[in-house]
């Protein structure tokens, strides 16, 4: 169960290549080792949230003194190796969505935005799809219409990258159906951080390849990912069912969920998102529910009579294409407000195995109290839970660098004034959570993940393995700010993580 709280210059000689398209300012930071046509700019500058991809959350903000889009691949291979000789930092930015603490700690670096790197094919003769760094899920289902009817299996919100929620596992609704993202992965380009051009695959670079499911953030930039592709399960067609309840029905959905704990109770075709929230204008909790279920409504409606018995104050369920789930969800509302750029918003995660009632409703409790003090706060507590025999069928050996199961929580506030005040919050709720969480030690989707959080709870028993291949391929640590695999303690305003 969860729960829910990032590239072509062929010359060598840069620095007498024809001056590239400048967007505003003359004496950029970059503008000598980029290649002619290539957009840039050194910052602050107006252009940059025009022209460039904006990163979703203002917390922990990385600090940017150029932007740049290569053109192609061989561009970006060459403008790392010039970034690395002039010793410069630099990240790059797919969909923008990453939300950790630890990338506070990329300043003064150079922005290198994937915005070029669009392009989308798919091989239906294959079963096969390759996507660029550029695109978002809702692009990534997007693919799929038409008579064709395939499916693959993609993220929870429309506008984070396909390819960077890839990187950390990629946990999903259809996740029951074909596993996680990095499950279906059967390629990818990248630079490594070295600036070489490679690919990676089962029979390619399989060190790389491994590396990259799970922990891909570490080992350079992925340019181009390919997918296998499945036929569409019900012809393409889901049954999306949305729930509103108010506070009397808290006890029943837990127990409930424990009910689902089980992948052999909760079915493979059914994927559910629990929030909880409180109604600062109407002074109460509030519980809301998205259910999905990929087959017909009369397969679907045993496990929805399960939530209409527990007496919503309204509820909705529509058939669709499957890759409307994600904007469908939440009465229209739910990732429509995830995708909104520039909040204020962190999160603090942790993975589950099992649902405790009671621990849940002391933390419910908590909450609302919390909550209701502090006009301020918008944070919610969010369970997804999902069917995942599937991907615990993966060979050992080939499942990444992905710890196990999870939970979240989403923070929304007014800025970095009440930090200390919400991580003082929620870190003891969390730490109740991970002691009935069933496993034996903490563990957390990376990509859900606050930062404060261990390696070994980001990348669990693969940590060993990891650190090798770390210094192998990026011995100078220019890659994976965010969640490092040396575990070295992080400072942001004074606050130890």
């Amino acid at each position: 169960m969860h729960l829910l709280l990032q590239l072509s210059l062929a010359a060598s000689a840069l620095a007498s290549a024809i001056p590239a398209k400048r967007l505003s300012v003359a004496n950029s930071t970059i503008g000598p080792y980029v290649a002619p046509g290539t957009e840039y700019l050194s910052l602050p500058d107006p252009e940059f949230p025009i022209k460039f991809t904006q990163r979703h959350s203002s917390f922990a903000n990385p600090g940017y003194i150029s932007a740049v889009q290569p053109l192609n691949v061989q561009d970006l291979s060459t403008m790392v190796k010039s970034f690395n000789k002039k010793n410069l930092r630099y990240m790059a930015t797919g969909g923008g969505h990453g939300i950790s603490t630890g990338f506070a700690r990329v300043q003064n670096a150079i922005d290198i935005d994937l915005s070029k790197f669009n392009t989308i094919d798919l091989d239906v003769e294959k079963n096969l799809v390759t996507v660029g760094a550029a695109n978002v899920l809702a692009d990534f289902a997007d693919s799929y219409t038409g008579p064709e009817r395939k499916s693959v299996t993609t993220g929870n919100s429309p506008c984070v990258s396909a390819i960077g929620a890839t990187l950390g596992a990629g946990v999903g609704p259809m996740q029951g159906l074909h596993g996680l993202m990095i499950d279906s992965l059967r390629s990818v380009e990248m630079v490594t951080p070295g600036g070489d051009v490679v690919t990676a695959s089962q029979t390619e670079n399989t060190d790389l390849f491994w590396a990259v499911r799970g922990a891909g953030a570490h080992f350079g930039i992925v340019t181009r990912a390919t997918y296998a592709v499945y036929d569409a399960t019900n012809r393409g067609e889901h049954v999306n069912a949305d729930f509103r309840f108010d506070s009397d029905a808290q006890l029943g959905l837990l127990n409930l969920l424990k009910d689902w704990d089980s992948d052999e109770v909760f079915p493979r075709e059914m994927a559910v998102s629990v929030t909880f929230s409180y109604d600062h204008v109407a002074k109460m909790p509030t519980i809301s529910v998205s259910a999905y279920y990929f087959g017909s409504y009369e397969a679907a409606r045993p496990y929805l009579q399960k939530l209409v018995d527990l007496k919503p104050i309204h509820w909705r369920n529509e058939t669709l294409g499957w890759n409307g789930m994600t904007q469908a969800a939440g009465f229209g509302q739910t990732f429509a407000k995830a995708c909104v750029r520039g909040r204020y918003t962190t999160h603090f995660s942790a993975g589950i195995r099992q649902t405790d009632p009671d621990t849940w409703a002391s933390v419910l409790a908590k909450f609302t109290d919390w909550s209701a003090a502090r006009p301020w706060f918008k944070g919610s507590i969010i369970l997804q839970r999902y069917n995942a025999k599937v991907t615990q069928q993966v060979p050992a050996e080939d499942r990444g660098a992905y710890p196990g199961e999870i939970l979240g929580r989403w923070s929304t506030y007014d800025g970095p004034n009440h930090d200390v005040e919400v991580r003082e919050f929620y870190q003891p709720l969390r730490d109740a959570i991970y002691r009935t969480s069933g496993f034996a030690s903490p563990q957390v989707y990376v990509n859900y993940a606050h930062g404060d959080e261990s390696p070994e709870a980001w990348y669990g028993p693969s940590l060993s393995r990891l650190r090798l291949l770390k210094q192998k391929y990026d011995p100078q640590n220019r890659f994976g700010p965010g969640f490092p695999v040396s575990g070295k303690p992080y400072i942001i305003r004074g606050q130890p993580y």
